[in-house]
């Protein structure tokens, strides 16, 4: 009989859990993510973004690999988010990417992967100079910053 009755309170409980933790086919169980990411999401992109939300020995690499991308992404206002030990999954509701943040145990960025961009937002007449920080170095035509 005890049997039975933790089965059916165990049964029962499922579609409880799944209306608590809803979750996402791209990124996972839902929760409130990560303040920073957030926030670093909700910014327009550029050298102060760079300053506010990526640590700074990771700057330089980052500005030189994901500046169009974000450039052309930010801000989004409509991100839902799943936290997983060290990084943040951010999806842009309307579509445009689902993002992988990697953090560092300062909470700040320390890489950033795309899973999805849909860049279907024009950066304007903005150049990639005038986005990053006059210390970055975009790379040259045999790789980023001279590596190939």
């Amino acid at each position: 009989m005890k049997k039975l009755l933790a089965a059916i309170l165990l049964l029962s409980s499922l579609p409880l859990a799944a209306a608590i933790y809803p979750s996402d086919p791209d990124i996972g169980r839902l929760d409130a993510g990560n303040s920073l990411v957030l926030e670093a999401l909700a910014s327009p992109y550029g050298p102060q973004w760079l300053e506010a939300y990526v640590e700074p020995e990771y700057q330089r690499d980052f500005s030189a690999l994901h500046s169009k991308t974000l450039a052309s992404i930010l801000p989004l206002d409509d991100v839902i988010m799943s936290s997983q030990e060290g990084r943040v999954l951010a999806k842009d509701r309307t579509g445009k990417a689902v993002m992988v943040f990697h953090l560092s145990p300062d909470g700040l960025i320390r890489s950033l992967s795309f899973q999805n961009v849909h860049q279907s937002v024009e950066t304007s007449d903005r150049s990639l100079d005038t986005l990053l920080p006059p210390h970055v170095d975009t790379g040259t035509p045999e790789g980023v910053n001279g590596v190939v």
